[in-house]
């Protein structure tokens, strides 16, 4: 029998690719890179906490000042601190689940604001974010936002990592994975005793959109990288997931991915996610 041997630099590369894609399911509102943008369209998250309570003011305080680039383990558990002393999810918390949302932070990725590339971290590339339905074109994060749809027991999912090409003048377009979300069942694919403030999704599609600011530019763009021809939807092949409400109100929420990494949110006005969706 010939002996077995391992390609080392390809095993590396293919673990690799399943990490990223394996946390973007998971976690269903930030990938790696980066997150929302920075006081920009939405405004900063302390132009919320006039409106939010004693605890969630203190949670998007900290969202504001949060390192960019050099934050460390204590900055982490402070934050994750405040988290665990904001009330838990309502009853009604399927309803307030709907609307436009921005990311602000999550305790994988940090501050949601564009970083520094990390010359160690994995490129930036849209097939890995798009479960390999995207070409590998190299792009520069800049945000991300939820748009959930939908009545009280279920609906439409849409998650938008945002992003420029480099050499394009910080022109930006979307890409959205698009799926469906449900209450689920305590006795149902999520074991019994779930949590009734579970959401179970499943990302069916990708396609992207141009920024509703620059649309001609944002088109451009696209259609010079190859990549007009997903202007339309496109299938994917992702696997059912959830995420577990742990806070929301009419001002923000906090949920927690089935990776384990924790997210916030604020809320945006309807219709307010600056990407052509519709």
């Amino acid at each position: 029998m010939a002996p077995v041997t391992c390609d080392r630099p390809r095993v590396h590369r293919r673990v690799l690719l399943v990490a990223v894609l394996g946390s973007l399911l998971r976690g269903l509102s930030f990938t790696f890179w980066s997150s929302a943008l920075e006081g920009t369209r939405a405004g900063p998250a302390s132009a919320i906490a006039r409106r939010a309570s004693k605890e969630e003011s203190q949670v998007l305080k900290l969202c504001d000042e949060y390192p960019l680039n050099d934050a460390d383990i204590d900055d982490q558990e402070e934050m994750m601190t405040a988290v665990k002393k904001l009330p838990e999810a309502p009853d009604d918390c399927y309803q307030l689940f709907l609307g436009d949302w921005k990311v602000e932070w999550s305790s994988m990725g940090g501050k949601a604001a564009k970083k520094k590339p990390d010359p160690n971290g994995p490129p930036q590339r849209l097939n890995f974010v798009s479960f390999m339905a995207l070409p590998p074109v190299d792009v520069e994060f800049t945000g991300s936002f939820n748009r959930v749809s939908g009545d009280g027991e279920g609906g439409t999912y849409q998650l938008l990592q945002t992003f420029t090409i480099p050499d394009n003048d910080g022109v930006e377009a979307a890409m959205v994975l698009e799926g469906e979300w449900s209450t689920g069942s305590s006795s149902g694919p999520w074991g019994e005793g779930a949590p009734r403030k579970r959401v179970p999704t499943e990302f069916k599609t990708v396609r992207l959109v141009p920024s509703a600011s620059d649309t001609e530019k944002s088109k451009e763009m696209l259609e010079k990288a190859g990549l007009g021809k997903f202007f339309e939807r496109t299938p994917v092949k992702a696997r059912a997931t959830y995420i577990d409400l742990k806070q929301i109100s009419d001002e923000m929420r906090t949920h927690q991915g089935e990776s384990g990494a924790w997210y916030i949110l604020t809320k945006m006005d309807d219709g307010s996610i600056p990407f052509l969706l519709d």
